[in-house]
């Protein structure tokens, strides 16, 4: 009966050391996510003295980008294949309220839960390259020497997670090595990367959001236009980029000449699509007729050149330009009262017209300047007492020409 009783308790004390489990906190900020980037793997190391068996072995993990820590856990088991693999994402997971390989949590404080070691200890290092072929092939056996990241190392250990604050893209190779000669060692590891999730609300070198940023970028390159037409381009541009891109592709791409023409591209699209005057078929016929007029106005030819202004006005009857030639034609010919009311309302259509307004103004106004250097043109007004008038009108398109950004 003593005997009976004896075993029993021997067998539920080994249940219970191999259900002794450990807890580790593991900090999440706002806007951070884990990723696995190892999963649960177990493999049986054999010790020294074992003929033909593994001593070592080695694990490769693959950062993410923008990983701002990550970390691994290993535990130890004594028989081979023993027990179930670590599921360490899968806490995590639960307790995110989300699923798969990727999560994206609230910030906070979230607990894990793994077997303590019941087996033998291991030594864990974290290597680079180069070191990893000096541990495989147990070179600081034989007086090589082998370097390893001290933050993600440890010596004689049954169990643990191993946390790593400082990420290098080079140290992502874990290698596992039984340090007895009599006893083999089963391990079980897993390694998740805590990633920063990058969104259009990410601070961005200059200390503004990535999207304020790009906005501001774009802006630059519509600084000749108005404020208010910019704007709207910028808008029109922005949400384009933010519908076609992440904002990890942005930022990773931001000083590329590849990324710079793509977003003049954008910024051309949404330019031409927000223009109030877009070309068309008739715009386009309208325009034609416009400089066949200003051909006939350069010959002197001032009823041909008013005949083709004319008809570039019943095509497009926001034509400026025509409608600044007619009422130059006007001018000149002293009916002032119809040049002022031509040019007033010319000069309303070129201020609709923020790519081409201001420019089409300025040609309007030359006109006036070049008529009067010329020293006949100056005696012809003079004779017939329109100097006075002629100089209003082109004081009213300076005053206006000024008056456009």
């Amino acid at each position: 009966m003593k005997r009976i009783t004896l075993l029993l308790l021997l067998l539920i004390a080994n249940i219970a050391i191999a259900q002794e489990t450990e807890s580790y906190e593991v900090e999440l900020k706002q806007g951070e996510r884990f990723e696995r980037i190892l999963p649960p793997q177990q493999v049986y190391i054999n010790s020294a003295t074992k003929i033909g068996g593994k001593t070592r072995v080695y694990f490769t993990v693959n950062l993410p980008k923008n990983t701002v820590r990550w970390f691994y856990v290993v535990t130890t088991t004594k028989g081979e294949g023993e027990g179930e693999m670590l599921n360490i994402l899968t806490q995590l997971t639960a307790a995110t309220l989300s699923g798969g390989m990727s999560t994206l949590a609230t910030a906070g404080s979230k607990m894990i839960t793994m077997p303590s070691g019941s087996g033998g200890v291991v030594d864990s290092y974290l290597l680079d390259r180069n070191n990893l072929d000096v541990f495989i092939s147990k070179g600081d056996n034989w007086g090589q020497s082998l370097y390893y990241n001290i933050e993600g190392t440890r010596k004689n250990y049954k169990s643990g997670l191993i946390m790593i604050d400082t990420p290098n893209i080079f140290n992502t190779f874990i290698g596992v090595k039984n340090p007895s000669s009599s006893v083999g060692v089963n391990v079980k590891i897993e390694a998740i990367a805590i990633v920063k999730e990058i969104d259009w609300n990410t601070l961005y070198n200059d200390g503004k959001k990535l999207k304020e940023s790009l906005k501001d970028l774009i802006q630059v390159v519509l600084k000749k236009y108005p404020k208010d037409f910019a704007d709207k381009v910028a808008d029109c541009t922005l949400e384009k980029v933010m519908n076609e891109k992440s904002a990890s592709e942005v930022i990773d791409s931001y000083a590329t000449y590849a990324f710079s023409d793509y977003l003049i591209s954008k910024i051309e699209n949404c330019r031409t699509n927000l223009n109030p005057n877009k070309s068309t078929v008739e715009t386009e016929k309208s325009n034609t007729y416009n400089n066949l007029g200003e051909s006939y106005f350069a010959k002197k030819q001032n009823e041909k050149a008013l005949e083709n202004y004319n008809k570039a006005l019943e095509l497009n009857p926001k034509n400026g330009e025509a409608k600044a030639n007619i009422a130059f034609l006007y001018l000149i010919d002293n009916k002032v009262d119809l040049a002022t009311e031509l040019y007033i309302e010319a000069i309303s259509i070129f201020k609709a017209d923020p790519i081409n307004g201001k420019n089409s103004l300025i040609k309007a106004y030359n006109k006036t300047v070049h008529y009067l250097n010329d020293n006949f043109n100056k005696v012809k007004l003079v004779l017939n007492k329109q100097t006075e008038d002629f100089i209003s009108i082109q004081e009213m398109l300076k005053k206006e020409l000024d008056n456009m950004k």
